[in-house]
């Protein structure tokens, strides 16, 4: 019956002036229970069938199966169950009432991920050194003086780096100077890869070991988006037969609301952090009624999300000696890891190494135990020929972390059985034949936090070490807080405890009160320190202790725009020492040389177009353009977005900024060039007038013919021209009348806008 009433209702003007045979074509807008989906379809009413298209009923939030849908894409309503149809005439509307299996969920993904910038980089240099001298003794200079410098240097391009550094040591029994890594690395940021040629550390597993080798890295690098989200995150899925408003709560925290439309919906990727928590989802519907649903998680970032994958295949001579030898490098070995998220529970994981004298495969799993946490259990078998010893072996690996406030563990096993070796082994150093850590934290709230540990590990032919300790902390509130620590070696029979109290000074500084207590030995230390500012300033720290010696010292820093210099000086029973460093680091860009502090991450050469502009970072300033206009800005956040700005206010009213903010995404210790110089302008107001001598309209709309952006006339026949450079033709329109006008450039005086005598606007007609 509905659908014979439908027809009648929706086709009866039509009807009576079409043939039987034709298609009826009705522009009609959909509306699901009530709400306007703000889709305009067209309905087609072909013989018995009412005909709407697969893809405007999916817009709509109505699902249809392959099996419901023609060749050309259109469904038949008639066919579709749980879905009812009524027609608004004057409205042109087409009321579908659709049952809940019908609806299509709606989805809110709080972690969808915006089009990233493509990291950037111009071609340079950048260099960091480290200089330390010091004095052990003056009253034994001679044996007791040493200069050491950390040197190292990056060649960036917009297609790769090459870094390379190292360091030399030089003091009465000799010098040295030791390179320790040289290495070329290109990024793939859409693929979140990267390729290092040179020195490298290999990938591994929790429970494998790296090494440091030569060669070709290809690995997973998931820093160049810095963005993206790894983990699983939890999902909300509801249902509401009315329109209503959903609040979603984390630890407490709001972190998403919204309107949703009856049916189902479907919030993905809850923002939290890692570890234990509750979100509580509150949906109000517009009859005022509330319901709560409390969401309990644990979120690690040791799984991956479903799909992704991470991998690491290295294959290279492997490093000996590093730190002592500059190319000391054994034999060739390669090793391969591979992880991927199998689901939001689940993410598998395998590992491989071979070499001359080592084979060894590996796997493992690491799995979410609902909201209580993860465990991570592995197994790798290896086959080696170290020192003649021909034999195969095993680890077995688990470890676990949990989270249950106010409670928190993390334990982890490991036992090797056999001959078990990696390629780690071939510096002589096996693996451990077992090897325990527990560890548990208590949160108590107001009352503090306290934490205790268990460390194991027997070595080959060794005695097995433990170690017991234990912490608690607990802050007084106004800056004040009391913490003491404490451990207990079970091979030295030996205990040591520690407390320390704690106390804000000021905006910035901190005293520091503490006791040690050892079986040999009782020291009592205080000390204040003032610390600098990390954008540039100066700070010290003054430090007394006593116990087996009384040493009193005293720091001193100071944090400028081209580097930092830090000094100390100790008294020790009566001897002296200091200390004396500088850091910094040199970077060449664009033609030209800049001193800076250390260029941590990357660096960018701002233009100003002027001296002594104030430039700024998030809003933050941090440096100041010198007379060319330009200045150098470290510490900028790799493939990030990162806001540089300069303030309008320092230029003069006649020079127009286009953009006084920039966003630039830069490069792994790279350097970007953001350019602020504004163009010549020569503004100029000019006074209009129409032909009888009257003013144009306020608001009367002006193009000029060397601009595409219309302006408006102001008051009193008043037209800001941002520059006039130029002879420019303008023409006023204004109540269906058009006029033209002519402006030629004058030249101001002092720095101020010249105001043109009257120009006179006259028809086409007219001239």
């Amino acid at each position: 019956m509905r659908r014979i009433i439908l027809i009648n209702i929706l086709f009866l003007s039509a009807a009576s002036s079409a043939n039987a045979q034709e298609d009826l074509r009705l522009l009609l807008e959909l509306w699901v229970n009530d709400t306007n989906r703000h889709i305009v379809s067209t309905v087609i009413q072909r013989d018995d069938k009412l005909l709407v298209s697969a893809q405007d009923l999916s817009l709509a939030g109505i699902q249809t199966s392959a099996a419901e849908t023609g060749k050309d894409g259109m469904v038949d309503l008639y066919q579709l169950s749980h879905v009812n149809m009524r027609y608004s005439d004057v409205e042109q509307k087409l009321l579908l009432s659709v049952g809940p299996s019908r609806l299509l969920p709606q989805v809110f993904d709080l972690n969808s991920q915006r089009v990233k910038n493509k990291a950037e980089s111009a071609s340079g240099f950048i260099g960091q050194y480290d200089i330390t001298g010091s004095v052990d003794n003056f009253d034994n200079t001679r044996d007791t003086s040493s200069l050491g410098t950390v040197l190292g240097g990056t060649f960036f391009t917009p297609d790769g780096n090459i870094t390379a550094n190292g360091f030399t040591q030089t003091q009465h029994s000799g010098s040295r100077a030791v390179r320790l890594d040289t290495a070329a690395e290109i990024n793939d940021q859409e693929k979140l890869r990267k390729f290092v040629i040179g020195d490298a550390v290999s990938g591994s597993q929790a429970w494998g070991r790296s090494v440091r080798f030569s060669g070709l890295q290809i690995a997973t690098d998931f820093s160049l988006r810095p963005d993206l989200n790894t983990m699983p995150l939890p999902a909300f899925f509801g249902q509401t037969s009315v329109p209503a408003n959903v609040d979603i709560f984390v630890n407490s925290a709001r972190v998403f609301e919204s309107e949703v439309e009856p049916g189902t919906f479907q919030i993905n990727n809850l923002p939290v952090i890692t570890g234990n928590g509750q979100a509580q989802v509150v949906v109000r519907d517009v009859t005022g009624r509330e319901a709560t649903v409390s969401l309990p998680f644990y979120a690690s970032n040791s799984l991956l999300r479903p799909g992704l994958d991470s991998y690491d295949f290295d294959i290279g001579f492997l490093r000996k000696g590093y730190g002592l030898q500059s190319f000391d490098y054994g034999e060739l070995a390669a090793s391969g890891t591979y992880s991927t998220g199998i689901n939001d529970k689940l993410t598998m994981e395998g590992h491989v190494e071979t070499s001359q004298d080592v084979q060894l495969i590996g796997g493992g799993g690491i799995l979410a135990l609902g909201s209580y946490g993860i465990i991570h259990p592995a197994l790798a078998v290896s086959h080696s020929n170290i020192a003649d010893n021909r034999e195969a072996g095993a680890l077995y690996s688990l470890s676990f972390e949990a989270q249950n406030n106010p409670f928190g563990f993390f334990g982890s096993f490991g036992i090797t059985s056999g001959n078990y070796n990696d390629i780690a082994s071939s510096d002589g150093k096996p693996p451990p034949e077992l090897q325990i850590q527990l560890s548990t934290n208590v949160n108590l709230a107001k009352n503090g936090t306290l934490g205790g540990s268990f460390i194991a590990a027997k070595q080959h032919d060794q005695e097995m070490s433990k170690i017991v300790t234990a912490s608690y902390n607990l802050p007084l509130g106004a800056g004040y807080s009391i913490s003491t620590t404490g451990f207990y070696d079970y091979t030295r029979g030996e205990v040591v405890a520690q407390a320390f109290f704690s106390i804000a000074l000021g905006s910035n500084a901190v005293g520091n009160v503490s006791v040690q207590k050892s079986r040999d030995s009782y020291i009592q230390q205080a000390s204040y320190t003032d610390p600098a500012n990390p954008d540039g300033g100066f700070g010290y720290q003054l430090s007394a202790s006593t116990g087996d010696s009384r040493i009193g010292q005293a720091n001193a820093t100071w944090i400028g725009q081209r580097g930092n210099l830090d000094g100390a000086i100790a008294v020790r029973d009566g001897d002296l020492a200091t200390r004396a460093s500088a850091s910094g680091g040199l970077v060449y860009i664009d033609d030209s040389l800049y001193a800076t502090r250390r260029p941590n991450g990357a660096v960018a050469l701002v233009r100003t177009g002027q001296a002594d502009t104030k430039i700024y970072q998030e809003n933050r300033q941090v440096a100041v353009a010198n007379e060319a206009g330009n200045a150098l800005v470290t510490g900028l956040v790799p493939f990030a977005d990162n806001r540089i700005s300069v303030d309008p206010a320092n230029y003069n009213f006649k020079t127009i900024i286009d953009d006084a903010e920039k966003t630039v995404t830069p490069a792994r210790s790279s350097g970007v060039i953001v350019d602020f110089t504004p163009q010549a302008n020569s503004p100029a107001l000019l006074m209009l007038r129409l032909k009888d001598d009257s003013l144009p309209p306020v608001g009367a709309r002006v193009t000029l013919n060397n601009s595409t952006e219309p302006l408006i006339v102001g008051r009193r026949g008043e037209l800001f021209i941002a520059n006039l450079s130029e002879p420019i033709e303008g023409k006023i329109e204004f109540s269906n009348k058009s006029c033209m006008f002519r402006a030629t450039p004058v030249h101001a005086l002092n720095d101020t806008i010249p105001h043109l005598d009257p120009v006179y606007c006259v028809s086409k007609e007219s001239q």
